[in-house]
């Protein structure tokens, strides 16, 4: 599944190499969902205290890259790790 290195990069693409040629290039997208690539970071999400919970993430906004935790509706931007965005009140 080649999906995760979309959430990494949406800007990869991937070779499919067979007898020494490529046969196939897939441009890598960001993914619609996004289930335990990384943890959410919120101390009170349900997956900081239930570990049997999966991380799950939900794509909102394309454009920037911004994903939302199913459960506490964190977001982070898409990325290695995943990074939070700040929230101001």
């Amino acid at each position: 599944d080649f999906s995760v290195l979309g959430f990494i990069d949406p800007n990869i693409c991937v070779n499919i190499i067979k007898d020494e040629k490529i046969i196939r290039k897939i441009k890598m997208e960001l993914p619609t969902r996004v289930q335990n690539v990384f943890q959410c970071k919120n101390p009170r999400c349900i997956t900081a205290t239930e570990h049997y919970v999966p991380s799950t993430f939900l794509l909102v906004d394309k454009k920037k890259a911004l994903y939302r935790c199913e459960y506490c509706d964190a977001l982070y931007t898409a990325g290695e790790g995943g990074n939070p965005v700040e929230t101001r009140t």
